[in-house]
């Protein structure tokens, strides 16, 4: 008699539904902004200063989500990347710091592999911009509309 035995493993791609939630709430400011261009500001508002954060916040959330799963990808050995003994003792110190941005994470993990981040493209920008505007949703400071922070210079 023949016995065998399998094994499913499963690992969630919380990169992919924060981002899900980021583009469901830019649809919907989107859609509220639309429906409204004639409108002095009014209570319609009020849904925008709840989706627009969402979206921006939701949308950082991805780009760490996936700065973390690519961590644990290299680690599991199904990125494609061979780390050395010290790398991978790096990347698992690197993996556990919940004290950095996503920026700083994957230009640490190429600087492992001895590789240096394209930090002069568009998309490094976009990324640093996105991390830049989440963070000062995530650690909001109230001020006047004539203080210095409504500057538009980010």
């Amino acid at each position: 008699m023949l016995t065998m035995t399998a094994r499913l493993n499963l690992r969630s791609n919380f990169a992919a539904n924060h981002l899900r939630a980021a583009v469901i709430a830019a649809r919907d400011a989107y859609k509220i902004e639309q429906e409204n261009l004639s409108s002095e500001f009014g209570p319609w508002f009020d849904g925008m200063m709840v989706a627009v954060p969402v979206s921006v916040i939701m949308a950082g959330a991805a780009l760490e989500a996936s700065a973390n799963e690519l961590l644990q990808d290299i680690l599991d050995g199904s990125s494609g990347l061979s780390p050395t003994n010290g790398c991978r003792l790096l990347l698992k110190d690197l993996k556990e710091d919940r004290a950095g941005n996503a920026i700083d994470k994957y230009r640490r993990i190429a600087l492992l592999f001895d590789k240096e981040p394209d930090a002069g493209t568009a998309s490094w920008n976009d990324a640093r911009l996105l991390t830049t505007f989440r963070n000062h949703f995530m650690h909001f400071k109230p001020s006047w509309d004539y203080d210095e922070v409504h500057s538009g210079n980010l």
